[in-house]
């Protein structure tokens, strides 16, 4: 389902993120901001303000929360993205498909944020502290295993639960996305 397909006007929201994924080669890298206060994995997003429209706030949420690493986005950008809604209509997350090379970018990628996070005035009242990436088989192991830190020998952060409530109804789809 594309965002513009959603009749956000009058929905009943209350949440929306964006979740940034890129592949390479045939391998698809998912990116989650890690929570400053938990340390819990999300996508870049939070709630809807009252009267705010539901883009302005996806929008607002993931540069706040990015700081536009993976670029900057405007709603027509992000319009005719793939969305992920839950079942009970209060969150959204939008998959934003980014180029990248190779792996080794990815890792800049996670550097970059957390240079610009440690020049930050306050950075312990910033939301996110650092950045994960996880491919498609690594995901789908994390939403199975939702109350384990490690699965594999691999050390997990635990996935915010609004945000596994919804990716856990497309683990299936998440793993074929192309």
């Amino acid at each position: 389902m594309n965002l513009k397909d959603i009749d956000l006007k009058d929905s009943k929201y209350k949440r929306i993120g964006i979740l940034p994924y890129t592949k390479i080669k045939k391998e698809i890298f998912f990116f989650f901001s890690i929570s400053s206060y938990d340390y819990e994995m999300g996508d870049f997003g939070g709630g809807i303000e009252k009267g705010e429209h539901p883009i302005h706030a996806a929008l607002r949420e993931y540069e706040e929360e990015s700081y536009n690493i993976f670029g900057t986005l405007c709603e027509k950008d992000i319009i005719h993205l793939k969305c992920l809604p839950n079942g009970n209509e209060d969150n959204l997350t939008i998959l934003y498909p980014f180029k990248s090379k190779n792996k080794e970018e990815l890792y800049k990628l996670k550097l970059k944020f957390e240079q610009i996070y440690s020049t930050k005035t306050k950075p312990e009242e910033l939301e996110n502290c650092s950045i994960c990436f996880l491919n498609q088989l690594q995901l789908k192991n994390a939403l199975m295993n939702f109350n384990d830190n490690i699965i594999d020998g691999i050390q997990y952060f635990k996935i915010y639960h609004i945000l596994y409530n919804t990716l856990s109804c497309y683990t299936d789809y998440l793993v074929l996305l192309n």
